[in-house]
């Protein structure tokens, strides 16, 4: 089935002939067309229904009885318990079929029905289980399994899972029902099991014994589970999530990669043994202390959360665990419960690479000893996250010993309204309530990343960053004048600065500096950026004060980005290019930035007083023909348009790409990076003349449809009578030196090559609908960088040389009239012909491609093989059909010259041939043949 996998068993092999007792006919006299198809059409059918209007569909007639008990996939959504029972059942009656997914969505059933379905569909599955019996369900069953356990499964029941030899995957939301696995039984394909929402007693053992395959476990949310053991050498991921009752974990995996153990462990005396040398990542949330045997491939480490709920020991010392490139720690500063403060003085951070930290202070301040510890860890990257709710800082005394030190940070993850509201309407009242501190000099440090919620920053009067290479500080305060130079930070690359108060003069020096970006600095009044190397600058939400000024020198600046009311004083950027329009276009960026300052009334013409590579940029987001008539706007306006990079006609009059491309190279020699003409019938002398003006213009890709409204009469003339009375006229392509891409459909114009031109970067070439007298020859010559081509529906073709060293992919398709195709490519890794040689009575055809990789050939004609044979690294062959319309012997001999191929597509059409040889023989005679070649 389309969409299903493989062929479900024989269903694919079904006869295609109706069964004995369809019912040709229905009531009314009609015919029932739908009983009359096969069976594997019916399943196609039955496959789009839910499983229970399947099932209902045998009462249509006899012809439909048992028909979807034939479903490689059975699906029931909230139905009554007792139907999937029923259904798998009557499902069973009718035959041994594999079944490839079973899902089941139930309220709340129990374990009596549960085991029911489950013991019918465990020797059928071939493939995937899935059960959701978790909807529906009460707060009272909730409250019990929570609290009650015992009680819980009074009610609820438990059941033993059956043994699924042939399933796949195994995922199950049990609903709070026991559990129990089977005693003896080997699940042999089984690579993933979830299991979620259930109780189990005592303890749960799993081996390679029972699961030899498995790959993926997942458990989460079991209640009477004590002791858990894994013993596997197939396991990749474990996660194990809120087992609380769990006292043991022992895990011998010595393939495992991943391993996750969260919300487990909350009883005393808890152990834990891990042998897994191959582990990766290891997120180990539980206040429980592992034994850890040799992990040198450890580079991901998640450590249980320092927090005062949770032993002192543990807290203190982290160097249980094993050395990783990445750690992430959670800290929660306050009282221990024998009445001590928990503070950074107090923890021990091992040697990483890169920190993940998170911090919750509750109400504590902390001194910049956290800065200093991390420095003295070696650590080369730092993520740093905070988290202060400002309600809860009353419940602490202010004779704390966190209060004896100045205050380093205070930041909110959670910030309060009362905050937020003060640092957008009164700045000077939120940082006095915040406070402010001075950034220390990072000298190791590679990237900075800060959301300083609303605190008070100031930068070291004196210290170098050495290594920072990326600076991103958000939501923050800073007192007048920022200035960043080469002297703080010698190898800054990415400036990064957002939502900043009190901000008003900010200058930046630097020669090391790629990228920055400003946004939302309302109260910005100048801005100085210096920076020869900086490719990219985004201005956004800034100078929201009157008069601002703004001087940008970035002489290599390609992208920039200035959405703010304020007309920056720019120097030369010769390499600026508007976003998304690819390659910088020449001269555009340096052109002077003069503009006519009024418009009639009296008011700023804020868009005339704009640079030109800015109107380039709005001109680009309409049509060419409307950017043309911004023309008449004023003598500012007059041949912007001709600075355009990219110019589109759609359905304009013949003349109109002609007459603009004259105008076009009157303001200049700019080069046009896209050209695209959609017309209605143009002849070949329009045609001639605008592509003669954009020959030497275009550098980049060239698109010409000229299909649209082709009159029928035109249509059948091409494609019936003869060249002579072909009655649109010819021209003769000009030489595109600089173009990349040509695709053109002619609308049934003639077209004739340039008998002596070079296209020297074309790569892409597409023709198509098009009438060409004589032969048809392409080669390194002309095209020397040609990599793909593309040639349909031709007529006039009296043969076609393609000789060259650089293409790598041909289609050829409808050339009907062609008698001869000679392909010289070295490099050749794909060919396609279809459609061709028809109405020819010896066609000729030689192939020389060594690196072909794949090969259909759909037309009635065989290639020389010992050009054939030569093609060592053939992985596809399309092969012509077994057609009655065809020469019987075509498709065999075509396939005797492939000893080997690694994949062959094989098109068959059953009847009587066209061509008898003494008496009518039916194609399907021919299949063993094929087969026997394949």
């Amino acid at each position: 089935m389309e969409g299903q996998g493989e062929p479900p068993n024989k269903r694919a092999a079904l006869p295609l002939v109706a069964a004995p007792d369809a019912a040709p006919t229905v009531p009314g006299g009609g015919s029932d067309y739908f009983s009359r198809l096969p069976d594997h059409l019916l399943l196609r059918i039955l496959l789009r229904l839910s499983t229970e209007e399947a099932a209902q569909t045998s009462a249509l007639s006899q012809r439909w009885r048992g028909v979807w008990a034939q479903l490689p996939r059975l699906e029931f959504y909230l139905v009554e318990s007792s139907v999937p029972a029923r259904a798998l059942a009557v499902d069973g009656d009718h035959g041994e079929l594999d079944i490839h997914r079973v899902t089941v969505y139930s309220n709340q059933m129990d374990s009596q029905r549960t085991t029911d379905w489950l013991s019918l569909a465990a020797p059928r599955l071939s493939g995937v289980l899935y059960f959701d019996n978790s909807h529906a369900m009460s707060r009272e069953t909730l409250q019990l399994f929570l609290h009650d356990v015992e009680e819980a499964v009074m009610r609820r029941g438990a059941f033993e899972l059956p043994c699924f030899k042939k399933a796949t995957v195994i995922r199950m939301d049990l609903g709070f029902l026991g559990l129990a696995l089977p005693p003896a039984g080997v699940f042999h394909a089984l690579r993933v099991m979830r299991l979620e929402h259930f109780w189990f007693r005592g303890q749960l053992s799993l081996s390679d014994t029972m699961l030899p395959s498995l790959r993926d476990l997942f458990i989460r949310r079991v209640r009477g589970l004590t002791i858990l053991t894994l013993s596997s050498k197939s396991l990749l991921d474990i996660h194990l999530c809120l087992l609380p009752e769990l006292r043991r974990l022992n895990i011998l995996a010595p393939r495992l990669e991943e391993l996750e153990v969260t919300g487990c462990f909350y009883v005393p005396e808890s152990v834990a043994s891990i042998a897994a040398e191959r582990l990766e990542i290891l997120k180990w949330e539980v206040p429980c202390v592992p034994e850890l045997g040799e992990m040198p491939h450890l580079r991901a480490l998640r450590v249980p959360p320092i927090t005062t709920d949770w032993s002192e020991d543990f807290c203190a010392d982290l160097n249980c665990f094993p050395a990783a490139n990445h750690l992430a720690l959670a800290i929660i500063l306050g009282l221990r419960m024998n009445g001590l403060p928990l503070l950074m003085e107090d923890i021990t951070i091992p040697c990483v690479n890169v920190l993940w930290l998170y911090l919750e202070t509750n109400g504590h301040l902390f001194e910049g000893r956290v800065l200093q510890l991390l420095k003295k860890s070696g650590i080369r990257e730092l993520h740093l996250y905070f988290q202060v709710r400002d309600e809860v800082q009353e419940f602490y005394s202010p004779d704390c010993i966190c209060h004896k030190a100045r205050p380093f940070f205070n930041n909110s993850h959670t910030v309060s309204r009362e905050t937020l509201q003060l640092f957008l309407h009164d700045v000077e009242e939120a940082v006095m309530r915040r406070g402010a501190f001075e950034l220390p000099c990072f000298n190791k440090a590679t990237v900075i990343r800060m959301d300083l919620g609303f605190l008070g920053l100031a930068l070291p009067p004196a210290g170098v960053f050495d290594a920072l290479r990326v600076m991103r500080l958000q939501n923050f305060w800073f007192r007048d004048q920022l200035s960043i130079s080469d002297t703080m930070l010698p190898s800054l690359r990415d400036l990064f600065i957002c939502r900043v108060r009190g901000l008003t003069v900010l200058t930046l020096n630097s020669k090391s500096l790629l990228d920055i970006h400003l946004s939302l600095l309302p109260e910005l009044r100048q801005l100085n950026i210096l920076a020869p190397r900086l490719e990219e600058l985004e201005v956004t939400g800034c100078f929201y004060v009157p008069e601002p000024v703004a001087t940008i020198a970035a002489e290599r600046l390609e992208i920039l980005k200035w959405e703010v009311p304020c007309v920056p004083e720019l120097g030369e950027m010769p390499h600026l290019r508007m976003e998304g329009q690819g390659e910088a276009p020449n001269q555009r960026a340096a052109l002077p930035l003069v503009a006519a300052p009024t418009i009639p009334g009296g008011g700023s013409d804020h868009f005339s007083r704009l640079p030109d590579h800015l109107l380039v940029r709005i001109l680009l987001r309409i049509p060419t023909k409307k950017a043309v008539e911004m023309s008449a706007l004023s003598r500012r306006w007059r041949g912007v348009w001709t600075q355009l990079p990219i110019l589109k006609f759609d359905g304009v009059e013949s003349s109109v790409p002609a007459h603009a491309l004259a105008v076009y190279r009157a303001h200049g020699e700019l080069d046009i990076h896209s050209f695209t003409v959609y017309t209605n019938q143009m002849d070949a002398q329009d045609a001639a003349a605008w592509l003669s003006l954009l020959a030497p213009l275009l550098t980049g890709r060239l698109y010409f449809d000229n299909t649209d409204a082709v009159s029928p009469e035109t249509l059948q003339l091409l494609l019936h009578e003869e060249e002579a009375v072909v009655p649109r006229d010819a021209f003769e392509l000009p030489c595109f030196k600089k173009a990349t891409e040509i695709w053109m459909d002619l609308g049934l114009l003639g077209l004739g090559m340039p008998p002596a031109a070079v296209f020297d970067v074309l790569r892409v070439m597409w023709l198509e609908h098009f009438w060409f007298r004589g032969q048809f020859c392409l080669s390194d010559t002309m095209l020397p960088s040609l990599q793909k081509l593309t040639i349909r529906r031709v007529r006039g073709l009296v043969g076609l040389m393609l000789n060259s060293k650089s293409l790598l992919y041909i289609h050829l398709s409808l050339l009907v009239e062609i008698p001869q195709i000679n392909i010289l490519a070295p490099r050749l890794e794909e060919l396609d012909v279809t459609s061709c040689f028809y109405d020819v009575p010896e066609p000729v055809a030689s192939i020389a491609a060594e690196r072909l990789q794949i090969l259909r050939w759909e037309v009635p004609c065989v290639p020389k093989p010992v050009c054939l044979r030569k093609i060592p690294h053939l992985l596809v062959l399309g092969a012509p059909p077994i057609s009655t319309l065809w020469p019987e012997n075509i498709c065999a001999d075509f396939l005797d010259c492939f000893p080997v191929v690694d994949r062959l597509e094989l098109q068959i059409s059953l009847g009587v041939c066209k061509y008898p040889s003494g008496a009518a023989l039916l194609v399907l005679d021919m299949l063993p043949v094929v087969l026997t070649s394949d």
